[in-house]
């Protein structure tokens, strides 16, 4: 039965590999709606709790009371959001914690996300949004190229700020004001 569950997840990967390759290569068509942004980030925080747990890493969401409302395709938003997290929490070690927050801005709002991991030397944060690029093993290096794609495609900004030894913080920023309207590609 091993060897079933070994084919299993083999083919498994090689599955993600084609969509990641295929999401990245052709223009995608996504509609923008009113979404309120703590729920696109608490679905993603929940999408990436069973990893998290099985790291055993706590995820802590900190998010103001009022609701902050962003024009977006929510499904891509929080896709692009489950790629942040889950890098955090695989660069974090056991114990320690991965904090997404939402902060709001003037005209946008940032949703933040730190870990206390192992941090990242310049070159490798110069070139983490580059397709195919990737330390990790297994990894197809299109996690953080298609995040990129998806915010940028909503008006938004992706950066990362990290020191070895002091782990990294991803800061998402999107416009709160700015309608994108229906239809649109990236």
């Amino acid at each position: 039965m091993q060897e079933a569950q070994i084919i299993f997840e083999t083919a498994e990967n090689m599955q993600r590999i084609v969509h990641d390759v295929l999401d990245f290569a052709r223009p995608t068509q996504f509609t923008c709606n009113e979404e309120d942004v703590r729920h696109i980030v608490r679905h993603a925080v929940d999408f990436c709790t069973t990893k998290a747990n099985r790291a055993e890493v706590d995820l802590i969401v900190e998010f103001p009371d009022e609701s902050m409302r962003v024009e977006v395709d929510r499904i891509q938003v929080q896709r692009a959001l489950v790629n942040l997290i889950n890098n955090a929490v695989e660069a974090s070690t056991r114990g320690q914690s991965v904090v997404v927050s939402v902060v709001p801005g003037t005209h946008s709002l940032s949703v933040v996300i730190r870990d206390h991991g192992k941090g990242m030397d310049r070159e490798t944060v110069e070139s983490v949004f580059k397709p195919f690029y990737t330390r990790k093993s297994g990894g197809t290096g299109l996690g953080l190229s298609i995040a990129k794609k998806i915010i940028d495609s909503h008006d938004g900004r992706i950066t990362v700020r990290s020191r070895s030894g002091r782990g990294t913080t991803v800061t998402v920023k999107l416009p709160c004001t700015k309608r994108l309207g229906g239809a649109r590609e990236m």
